[in-house]
């Protein structure tokens, strides 16, 4: 069962097409059905409710329980690597969903666009990744663990290195695992 929660939404603009979408997370965050939905807009008037076409085929990113520690993803950001062939979702999702917030950590991989126009999400994983295209340094980038597990991380990548900002960002331990 979903619990009807809509919350953190994110703009999300497909450069070569010019649409755009907001992205958001239903259900709640402390749980194992925690995902994203879509909203896009069709009309060009952002301001009219009548403008936006929800995605109604469910959650457009979601738990995938094939892969181990991957549950509850949600409350995503969005990065255009610097040198623009690469886009990238950072989330966060649980390694256990019987954990709650607590399981939390911050993730990031790359995803691609549909012929429509439209995101195509990757299956959530753990990774080791490949860096973003261009970069110089580590070979891959996982996932990050951060000891505040009631904060929420705004993220974005940067090479391979993942960074935090915000008024909590003083509250993170400096001592991150990554994976």
């Amino acid at each position: 069962m979903r619990l009807s929660s809509n919350e953190g939404p994110q703009r999300l603009t497909n450069t070569k097409t010019g649409q755009q979408f907001i992205i958001y997370s239903a259900a709640r965050s402390d749980n194992r059905n925690y995902c994203l939905g879509q909203l896009e807009l069709t009309v060009s008037d952002p301001l009219d409710a009548a403008s936006w076409t929800k995605d109604t085929r469910g959650c457009v990113f979601e738990q995938n329980p094939e892969e181990e520690e991957e549950y509850g993803v949600g409350h995503a950001s969005f990065t255009t690597i610097p040198d623009g062939r690469e886009v990238w979702i950072v989330y966060h999702g649980m390694r256990d969903y019987l954990q709650g917030w607590s399981a939390r950590t911050i993730r990031a991989q790359r995803f691609t666009w549909n012929e429509d126009g439209t995101p195509q999400f990757p299956r959530p994983r753990i990774g080791p990744f490949q860096v973003p295209s261009g970069q110089q340094g580590a070979a891959s980038v996982g996932s990050v663990s951060v000891s505040s597990a009631s904060s929420t991380a705004i993220a974005a990548v940067t090479g391979s290195t993942l960074w935090h900002e915000g008024p909590w960002a003083d509250s993170f331990s400096p001592e991150w695992e990554t994976t």
